[in-house]
């Protein structure tokens, strides 16, 4: 099996090439800039190819070139970005899944898998204080968001005409050491900043609720889902940890005792308050996929860090 990923040498896009390399498949790894060292050492499982989501020709080239079978689309202007430049955003979001879609139908693709978002479904208030499943109507309240669900919406109806098999996996809150690219920073600074003894001010309110879920933890669910025999459903919640900001600075304290964090008295964008409670039954029945503990996930981010410093790691 060959499989492309867009944004393969991004954020989770390194991640799951590891983790499909160590699987041994071959992994072409497509990029508008890639960034070679986030894939280094992956050996000759690993192809980096540089191409635009938005050009249909990059994309349907590629596929032939490497006889891909399957494809997993990460190329998106994340959240925040998308706000603020919505027309390129629209085009790379939804014309360059819509390429992506295209293309796969005229390669003769067999699978193709895309980063959804819990901005699909937009606040928690839309639903009360229940869990949320994968049915549930869709409430965006960001241009992101609702890009999001236009895109699982065309993924079916390409599913529908042209037989491609098609999924969604709906990421929580992705935390983690790397995010070289984004407004929303927390999620990385909030440990990668103390790991290194640095100061963390995070842009966000203390008692905001979000459902969190480490970046290697959603490269392990993508992966699941890329090498299942068959997948029982479009749409896949990644399941996470709900908790709130407060808390999650605390897991560090424990780990890093005399940590600077700090919080937002009038946060900005993060205010809203995204779906925070996920109903993950579907992912953990029908793929055995759960997210590490969330003291585990922690230590990790942290360690990452010290890492990428040169420091030594620690141990829980």
């Amino acid at each position: 099996m060959s499989v492309l990923i867009t944004g393969g040498t991004g954020y989770i896009g390194a991640k799951l090439a590891r983790l499909l390399t160590e699987q041994g498949e071959d992994v072409v790894c497509f990029d508008l800039r890639p960034n070679l060292a986030k894939v280094a050492g992956l050996g000759e499982k690993a192809r980096v190819v540089q191409g635009d989501v938005t050009n249909l020709d990059d994309l349907v080239s590629a596929l032939k070139e490497f006889h891909i079978s399957k494809v997993v689309h990460l190329a998106y202007i994340k959240t925040a970005e998308a706000e603020q430049i919505p027309h390129k955003a629209t085009r790379v979001n939804i014309l360059g899944t819509d390429n992506v879609y295209e293309a796969s139908r005229l390669a003769g693709v067999s699978r193709v898998l895309i980063s959804s978002s819990v901005g699909a479904n937009g606040l928690q208030s839309s639903y009360g204080e229940r869990p949320v499943n994968e049915d549930d109507p869709l409430f965006p309240v960001s241009g992101y968001g609702a890009m999001k669900g236009f895109n699982e919406f065309m993924g079916r109806k390409y599913a529908a005409m042209y037989g491609l098999e098609f999924a969604a996996l709906r990421i929580a809150f992705a935390f983690g050491h790397g995010r070289e690219q984004g407004l929303t920073t927390w999620p990385e600074d909030y440990a990668s900043l103390p790991a290194v003894g640095k100061p963390a001010r995070l842009a966000c309110a203390a008692d905001q609720m979000y459902c969190l879920i480490y970046v290697d933890d959603v490269a392990e669910a993508l992966a699941r889902m890329c090498l299942a025999e068959r997948l029982r459903y479009p749409v896949y919640f990644t399941g996470g940890h709900t908790t709130t900001v407060r808390e999650l600075a605390q897991q560090v304290l424990q780990l890093l005792p005399g940590a600077q964090i700090s919080f937002s008295e009038k946060p900005g964008y993060q205010a809203h308050q995204y779906i925070y409670r996920l109903d993950d039954s579907r992912i953990r029945d029908d793929l055995g996929f759960s997210p590490r503990p969330l003291r585990e996930s922690v230590l990790a981010h942290i360690n990452e860090a010290r890492a990428a410093a040169g420091l030594h790691t620690l141990v829980a």
